[in-house]
């Protein structure tokens, strides 16, 4: 059974090497790496080269700058393996992964399995029992559970039967996007301890969008909350649907948090307008400091920038 394991690269020059290392060292021998060099400028693609020229297994792409979606689809498409698999460049697999992961789908003929992972954030929390397994949506929703993209590995065929990939106008959320449109249609099984470690890098995509990953997770939730409507046909599709409106709830709170301060503190009247006109009205659903909040959306959603001026004044003398 032959893994391909799906490899995005920029900007991750000081790890590269450890993530590719990291699938070198698998016990299990029968998988081929599929490196995506997405225009990095630095050093990494030459890395990645230097594997590639001394394990045939390994090939490198280069394209142009499209963002980790199309790095990653791009993946899907030269990949030859009958399972997929996902590792960012800047972390890494223990030795075990693939075997034990293989073993699973071996042993229940799963499309697809899950396991854990140590975190290293959260001062190496480990994620963890109890595990995702079932219907991942479920596991999300009503249990709380973590996933992970780098901790699946996915049949190639099941994505393309209901023609899964990963969504390019969304930076930051595209993985849990990912995630969750198979996961409306596939029972994941388990391999009951963490195989692979998640690095906090702090120039990694996630943690340079700030603002921007707010916005684009909202419209990531809409998606996935109306994907789940048209597809999802579980007993618990009721409650999943009010979690994912719960998640969406709370970062609308965030959002309206953040462009009030745009407004009031900052004064970056022209760049709230370019969101709105991107993003649409902004609500205020969340239950915290729900009246406040429904002013401030009024305020917001006026488009007035003589308005927000007056309040920006307003705010500054109190």
């Amino acid at each position: 059974m032959l893994i391909s394991i799906i490899m995005p690269v920029y900007r991750t020059e000081p790890f590269i090497a450890e993530a590719i290392d990291s699938v070198l060292g698998q016990t299990y021998p029968h998988w081929e790496l599929v490196i995506i060099d997405d225009g990095s400028p630095d050093q990494a693609p030459a890395i990645a080269e230097s594997y590639a020229e001394k394990d045939k297994r390994i090939k490198v792409i280069h394209q142009a700058n499209q963002g980790v979606s199309v790095a990653r689809n791009t993946g899907i498409k030269q990949s030859i393996g009958e399972y997929i698999a996902f590792l960012d460049s800047d972390d890494y697999y223990f030795p075990y992964f693939l075997q034990e992961m293989v073993n699973k789908i071996k042993t229940t003929h799963c499309e697809s399995v899950y396991c854990g992972y140590i975190d290293e954030k959260n001062n190496s929390t480990i994620y963890g029992p109890p595990y995702a397994e079932g219907n991942i949506l479920e596991c999300y929703a009503l249990h709380k559970q973590h996933i992970w993209i780098n901790a699946f590995i996915i049949k190639k065929a099941f994505l393309k039967k209901y023609n899964i990939w990963f969504s390019k106008e969304f930076l930051g959320p595209e993985d849990q996007e990912f995630i969750i449109k198979y996961g409306v249609y596939v029972e994941t099984k388990a391999v009951a301890r963490p195989c692979c470690f998640y690095r906090y890098n702090e120039n990694s995509l996630m943690n340079t969008l700030k603002g921007k990953r707010v916005k684009h997770s909202l419209a990531a939730r809409k998606t996935e909350i109306q994907y789940i409507i048209n597809n999802f046909t579980s007993p618990h599709k009721k409650q999943v649907i009010e979690y994912f409106k719960l998640l969406y709830d709370t970062e609308a709170y965030t959002y309206l948090r953040d462009t009030w301060k745009a407004i009031v503190k900052d004064k970056r009247y022209d760049e709230v307008i370019r969101d709105l006109k991107d993003f649409g009205r902004l609500t205020a659903n969340h239950k915290k400091n729900k009246l406040k909040n429904a002013f401030r959306a009024i305020i917001i959603n006026s488009h007035n920038i003589r308005l927000w001026k007056l309040v920006s004044l307003v705010s500054k003398r109190n």
